[in-house]
């Protein structure tokens, strides 16, 4: 037994279907890229030095920079608990030192 064929209306009501459908899938993300391949990505920084979510700024440096902008907040960073070799430490004073010296931690510790 033989199959008829869809009319070549539907087969184009397919394909302008899926044109559609895949032209949606573009995201403004596209902007954010560099100009070109060998260009590098120039981020645009508030005055904390923090990446703000802009499109790309011209680079008009002739050399190319591939390194992020300093970030001056992170020179905040708190120096590491001191610890005491000669202490024996217990589980709670372990946990204390984990958390207060790595916010990850006292994030899954507090979400445990």
């Amino acid at each position: 037994m033989r199959v008829p064929e869809p009319p070549a209306a539907s087969i184009a009501a397919a394909a302008l279907a899926t044109a559609v459908a895949l032209a949606g899938c573009a995201t403004s993300s596209i902007d954010l890229a560099p100009a070109a391949p060998d260009r590098p990505w120039q981020p645009q920084t508030s005055a904390a030095g923090d990446i703000v979510a802009a499109p790309p700024r011209a680079s008009t440096q002739g050399a190319h920079d591939y390194t992020l902008p300093a970030s001056p907040a992170l020179a905040s960073v708190s120096a590491p608990p001191a610890l005491d070799a000669a202490h024996a430490y217990t589980l709670p004073e372990l946990i204390d030192l984990a958390e207060s010296a790595n916010p990850l931690t006292r994030i899954a510790w507090n979400d445990a």
